[in-house]
């Protein structure tokens, strides 16, 4: 990897100082993550077909499980040099056997990775990418497997759609959290994805995505320290 693309790659190229601190006038709550967190990037990752396929492995996996999986996958493509893979495009993908994929331990996802893969290459991944963010969202959500929050993650990290909001268990409890007491403990439905994931583009505007990373990340980070009678910061009035 040349200097070029290491930039790209970690987004240090990008003014997040800037970004900062227009999310501390935006949502002061957010000031003791923002402190602990300096330096986290939203990675910009070139292979968007990889990406797909990484998230549609990622589904109630973990991540040791996932690793492999891709790699499994990934030695369909062009042998670089050594152990080392440039991971096969979705026409490749979409001719391999769902059968042998269950076989290399892919489960369910051995019928929707090869429909995916197909899909895509249909539709054609270039045009994906001139695509805006809910065009993509919503070509992603037609493919069978693909709901809310991996598309989210895909238009984020292989799309570059900054004001992409993906949310999962752990962003939805610092959601109840920090703005919507009201749903503690309740279920993450689709209409309460779509109006706290809303709520978050409103409030961080473009770079939503990057202040979703921030709170993932703590939270990931700190969940088990949390007190579930920690009185929320803010509050959305929904």
């Amino acid at each position: 990897m040349g200097e070029a693309e290491f930039v790209s790659l970690f987004r240090l190229d990008f003014d997040d100082v800037s970004m900062i601190a227009d999310f501390r006038r935006r949502a002061p709550e957010l000031s003791p993550y923002l402190a602990t967190l300096r330096g986290l990037r939203v990675m910009k990752f070139e292979g968007t077909t990889e990406v797909l396929f990484s998230f549609l492995c990622s589904a109630n996996n973990h991540i040791a499980r996932i690793g492999v999986m891709v790699q499994r996958l990934a030695v369909r493509g062009q042998r670089l040099e050594g152990e080392f893979f440039a991971f096969p495009s979705c026409e490749t993908i979409a001719e391999v056997a769902e059968q042998e994929l269950r076989s290399e331990g892919f489960g369910y996802r051995g019928a929707t990775i090869p429909k995916v893969a197909s899909g895509v290459a249909g539709v054609g991944v270039v045009q994906c990418k001139e695509m805006g963010y809910e065009a993509i969202r919503q070509q992603l959500m037609a493919f069978p497997g693909v709901g809310p929050k991996l598309a989210d993650c895909v238009a984020l990290f292989g799309f570059h759609h900054l004001q992409a909001v993906p949310l999962d268990t752990h962003l939805w409890s610092v959601m109840q959290r920090e703005y919507f007491p009201e749903w503690r403990e309740k279920a993450l439905t689709d209409r309460r994805y779509q109006v706290a994931a809303d709520f978050f583009r409103d409030r961080f505007g473009f770079f939503a995505g990057w202040a979703q990373q921030i709170l993932f990340y703590d939270q990931l980070l700190n969940w088990r320290s949390r007190k579930p009678d920690k009185v929320p910061v803010g509050g959305s009035g929904l």
